[in-house]
């Protein structure tokens, strides 16, 4: 079973998610998808316009990841907002600005 699903709103189906991955990218980078299974963690791919759904029951999302790879953040104020609204929702976040070229074996993600 895949556990990597776009829906249209997180916690629709009242399951718990360990990491929803914000990116303006289709696809997971191969080092966090193999990261996220080996550590047996569900997660989600959402577009960075898809942070809105994460409101409708932030009690289901453990942590936030936002891919800000080749984003001028200074020229994003959307990314601003975006940290904020989840930061108000109590949600931990993450901020990704460089490639991941091999994750660390002891990373852990508190959820």
């Amino acid at each position: 079973m895949d556990k990597t699903r776009e829906q249209k709103g997180i916690g629709v189906s009242g399951d718990f998610t360990d990491v929803v991955f914000l990116s303006d990218k289709m696809d997971l980078p191969v080092e966090i998808r193999r990261l996220f299974r080996q550590k047996k963690l569900t997660y989600r791919l959402l577009p960075l316009a898809g942070y809105q759904t994460i409101h409708i029951r932030p009690d289901l999302i453990g942590t936030v990841v936002i891919d800000a790879e080749g984003m001028n953040m200074s020229e994003n104020p959307e990314l601003g907002r975006i940290m904020e609204s989840l930061e108000r929702d109590n949600i931990g976040t993450i901020l990704l600005t460089q490639p991941v070229r091999q994750p660390n074996k002891s990373i852990s993600l508190a959820t």
